[in-house]
């Protein structure tokens, strides 16, 4: 939080959390937490993967501490690369992920290779 907060001092009003897989990292929701305590009136945006819905609940923290977009790594619309490279990609997981996501307010793309 102090990170953020002196970004907010010094001018900075949106933060790019550069991580890949934003809701894989357990202190997700403890920094969400604690922007939302604090607030410190920055929006932000995020990267994660389809497995999001597995986590419902950082979605509505995301909202409520400042998310304004989530970038949605898909990876691949070919069921047999998914397989192969061991990603679960069950398409109505994610539908009702970008419904919620939507209803939040955040705004949701995504691209794959």
């Amino acid at each position: 939080m102090a990170s953020l907060l002196g970004a907010k001092s010094n001018g900075v009003r949106t933060i790019m959390f550069t991580s890949n897989n934003f809701n894989k990292f357990p202190e997700t929701a403890a920094l969400l937490e604690a922007m939302i305590d604090e607030q410190p009136g920055l929006s932000f945006f995020v990267q994660c993967d389809t497995q999001i819905d597995r986590k419902e609940h950082l979605m509505e923290l995301r909202g409520k501490a400042g998310c304004f977009q989530m970038f949605v790594g898909l990876e691949s619309f070919d069921r047999q690369t998914l397989l192969t490279e061991h990603i679960p990609l069950v398409l109505g997981h994610g539908r009702l992920a970008i419904t919620v996501l939507i209803l939040l307010c955040i705004v949701t793309w995504g691209s794959c290779s």
